[in-house]
């Protein structure tokens, strides 16, 4: 089972921060293949001086870090496949203006 964590440099309200952790648990299972049951994904929010990132971004109270630890015997496509499905989850998991509505 992989272990995850999204970092991010701003609250959000309790449902807006179940939807990005459930698009990302939905990306994994997608993505790698493992049972929806498999489940170790936490979500860390940042006050924006605790967490510094590049100044030459429009929207960096969006800038999010995703680390995921999983076995090394994960291939190159399973790691993009991931990716992928973390995209498309992000866009169909969440109503409301966030960070999370739009590219980064």
């Amino acid at each position: 089972m992989p272990s995850t964590l999204i970092e991010v440099r701003r609250s959000y309200r309790p449902e807006q921060e179940a939807g990005i952790v459930e698009a990302v648990q939905a990306a994994l299972v997608e993505g790698f293949k493992i049972p929806e049951q498999d489940r170790c994904v936490r979500l860390v929010s940042y006050e924006p001086h605790r967490f510094i990132c590049s100044s030459d971004l429009t929207r960096p109270e969006c800038y999010t870090v995703i680390t995921v630890t999983a076995f090394a015997g994960r291939s190159l496509d399973a790691k993009r496949n991931l990716s992928g499905h973390y995209r498309a989850a992000r866009g169909a998991g969440h109503s409301g203006e966030s960070c999370h509505d739009h590219p980064q």
